[in-house]
């Protein structure tokens, strides 16, 4: 991602003594007024000269002691002194890390040797694309607002660093969640390119079982079959095809398959691969109505995987495994009608750090708190919450009807939802595989009827639009803590918050029936 265009502040911190307690407070006024327009201007002059357009530095803490003359204005004194003394402390950051721990800079995963300072930019792009494709979370670096930009940004990297995602999944097992979201931003016209170059590097009896369940699900219709159900059924394919012994028999390999998909779609699953011509269909041999094998072979590195093929089952010569290049799925596959729900993956993603209350999440749609009360009745409404609980099979399309409540968009992306699961009872860490088209007509027209019914509750906003409202309010930005209490949010300041006065119900405390924890609202007005 374009990181290198734009400096990054966490945290900022003021520790400011005085000599009497009025003057404290209006220095502390000054600086909560003032602050963006004093500093901000000089932090971006000061990075931009201290090193260079290609470096990239990682700086957990920097600390300034500075004394302001009692006879200078703090603002001016700022303006003119500041420079000079951030300036100062980078050269002696970088003069002699090691007497200033607190200057110790980051280089990413391999760290090495503790010398370096300067991360290299290409590098930080990978780590924050596979920690993304990994958790669905980005850095906080690498989060901004306009999270179309960041899907920009996250298929560009996807394209240019084709070959290398490949060589990964190629040696390293990754779970259907990591998939799902590398699959989502890809074109849909380089999936089939890109499958068929991630599968010639695995062994053939490993890829006469995969390619046909691949190259079917490729050949459904858009019209009979959402996106979000064909990445997870593909997600799902390649993971558990890449992980299993080459010696797995074709059913066993089905089994495994739907057991990573929700219960609510096994029995869809099975009905679909019995439309396939044989051997897909025929290897449903097993009772119908047991249950899926859920698939937990997990592997860190394939160098052990069998490749022996005397031990393979192949498939029957009246349907031979589907040609390697190119894929070619059966026509007769593309045109059946084929309606299913939208799954979500329950494989675990690998161990992430929780949210540290020192430093929070630039999170967005945070003004969704402002139509908290009317969430439980819109989900009860829609069959997605049953009693005080979100029914787990529609957590995705919970979570897209909040965006498109914020936005007005369907196109969504994992990374831009801490705050909606937040709001869904979920942990800002817990897997939500979301994608465009989880949502139905009457989704779009009960979200609509919603925030007409917030407006005309809400008497202060008069005439104002949907959109109006989406963009003043709903869209904003803020920053989001955890602490012992809860999740504590903090929206950006605008000048129009003053009509939140005049808000006829409360955003201080927030605590859906379904959430475990309350999120606590800080919205400052000016």
């Amino acid at each position: 991602m374009n990181q290198q265009s734009s400096h990054r502040i966490r945290r900022l911190r003021w520790e400011v003594s005085t000599h009497s307690v009025s003057d404290a407070f209006a220095v502390r006024q000054q600086l909560a007024e003032d602050w963006q327009n004093i500093l901000l201007p000089v932090l971006e002059q000061v990075f931009d000269r201290a090193y260079g357009p290609d470096a990239l530095v990682h700086i957990p803490k920097l600390h300034l002691r500075l004394q302001v003359p009692p006879s200078e204005s703090l603002g001016e004194w700022l303006v003119r002194e500041f420079p000079d003394c951030l300036r100062q402390a980078l050269q002696e950051q970088l003069a002699d890390p090691s007497q200033h721990p607190e200057f110790s800079l980051s280089v990413g995963i391999d760290s090495a040797p503790p010398q370096r300072q300067l991360s290299n930019p290409d590098l930080n792009q990978w780590e924050s694309l596979l920690q993304y494709l990994r958790t669905g979370i980005l850095p906080w670096y690498a989060a901004q607002p306009n999270a179309e930009i960041v899907a920009q940004e996250l298929g560009q990297l996807c394209a240019t660093r084709s070959s290398q995602i490949i060589a990964y999944l190629q040696t390293y097992a990754e779970s259907p969640a990591f998939y799902f979201r590398w699959l989502q931003l890809l074109p849909d016209s380089d999936v089939p390119h890109l499958i068929q170059a991630l599968l010639e590097g695995v062994p053939e009896t490993c890829r006469t079982v995969v390619i046909p369940l691949v190259s079917a699900i490729l050949a459904i219709a858009s019209s009979s079959l959402d996106r979000p159900t064909r990445l997870h059924y593909l997600a799902a394919s390649l993971s558990i095809g890449l992980q299993v012994p080459s010696s797995i028999a074709l059913p066993n390999f089905l089994q495994m398959v739907g057991g990573t998909l929700p219960t609510i779609s096994q029995s869809k699953f099975r009905d679909w691969i019995t439309t396939l011509p044989v051997p897909l269909s025929s290897a449903l041999t097993f009772d119908r109505t047991s249950p899926f094998v859920t698939g937990d072979s997990q592997v860190t590195d394939r160098s052990d995987l069998a490749t022996s093929e005397s031990t393979t089952p192949h498939l029957s010569q009246e349907s031979p495994a589907l040609p390697l290049s190119p894929l070619q799925p059966p026509q007769e596959t593309a045109d059946r009608n084929i309606t299913l729900p939208p799954p979500i993956s329950p494989t675990p993603i690998p161990a992430h750090n929780p949210t540290s209350p020192a430093f929070p999440w630039l999170v967005t749609q945070a003004g969704l708190v402002i139509i908290h009360p009317f969430l439980p009745q819109l989900f009860s409404h829609l069959a997605i919450a049953q009693g005080n609980e979100i029914l787990s099979e529609h957590l995705p399309r919970a979570a897209a009807l909040l965006y498109f409540l914020a936005t007005g968009r369907d196109r969504i992306y994992e990374y831009d939802l801490m705050l909606i699961k937040i709001l869904l009872g979920l942990r800002p860490e817990t897997p939500l595989l979301v994608a465009e088209g989880l949502l139905q007509v009457s989704d779009r027209s009960e979200a609509i009827t919603l925030l007409q019914s917030v407006i005309e509750h809400w008497s202060a906003l008069k005439n104002t639009s949907v959109e109006g409202l989406q963009t003043s309010f709903l869209q904003r930005s803020a920053l989001l803590r955890e602490r012992d209490q809860g999740w504590y949010l903090q929206p950006e300041k605008a000048a129009f918050d003053l009509l939140l006065n005049q808000l006829p119900w409360s955003i201080s405390i927030i605590k859906l029936p379904w959430m475990a924890q309350p999120l606590y609202t800080e919205w400052t007005v000016i």
